[in-house]
């Protein structure tokens, strides 16, 4: 399969931790065993130079805006964490997510994902 991509694009598959499947016909993703979506980006961050800048601005329908900044979204995932682990959730369960477009859903999908959990999002755009 990578002989019919365009050469130009071969290097960015390589940097994108990209590679064949056994058959030689699909591209998949490398991803480390022990990878976490919710440490590897919030948590990541929260602890170095960038934890003090702004990593998500939400702006209402009123017209208020909210900042947070990685270390605060990182705090609040946590602190969300320990909050499903009272309740019993644990690593590989799927935990039901309906919240909209806020910053309530980042940091309830970056919780789930610390406690290793499954997301599942939930929208009522789908319909009745």
């Amino acid at each position: 399969m990578l002989d019919t991509i365009d050469p130009l694009y071969k290097p960015v598959l390589e940097k994108s931790n990209l590679s064949t499947d056994p058959t030689g016909q699909r591209l998949v993703i490398n991803i480390p065993v022990h990878a976490n979506i919710g440490l590897d980006t919030f948590g990541y961050h929260a602890k170095g130079k960038n934890s003090s800048k702004t990593a998500l601005i939400f702006e209402d329908l009123s017209g208020a805006v909210e900042e947070y900044t990685f270390a605060e979204l990182h705090t609040l995932a946590l602190r969300f964490a320990k909050g499903l682990a009272k309740l019993g959730v644990q690593r590989g369960d799927v935990v039901a997510v309906h919240t909209g477009q806020r910053p309530e859903t980042a940091i309830a999908h970056a919780g789930i994902h610390y406690l290793g959990g499954i997301v599942l999002t939930l929208s009522q755009l789908y319909g009745p």
